[in-house]
């Protein structure tokens, strides 16, 4: 998979070391219907089985898009690894 330099700004920005908002991105992610997340610096929107992260900021930037296993595969390995930072330190 290519780097996805957006997707992985919103896991830096948004949701940092917040094992808690990650637990509410999944939850959110499970609904059905359309959903909306304004964070700091993106929005995150999911819809249908879609995901799209926009910069609030970077007009220029295009959104990234994907499916919404694709956006829960890549926030658990998120997960993973501040659980991992987490137990180091």
């Amino acid at each position: 998979m290519p780097k996805n330099n957006l997707l992985e700004s919103y896991f830096e920005t948004e949701v940092q070391n917040d094992l808690a908002l990650i637990g509410y991105v999944e939850t959110l992610a499970a609904q059905d219907g359309p959903v909306e997340i304004i964070g700091n610096a993106h929005t995150l929107k999911f819809n249908d089985n879609r995901y799209t992260v926009t910069s609030l900021f970077d007009e220029a930037a295009p959104p990234t898009t994907g499916t919404k296993t694709e956006f829960l595969f890549l926030l658990g390995q998120w997960r993973d690894f501040l659980r991992r930072e987490i137990d180091e330190n």
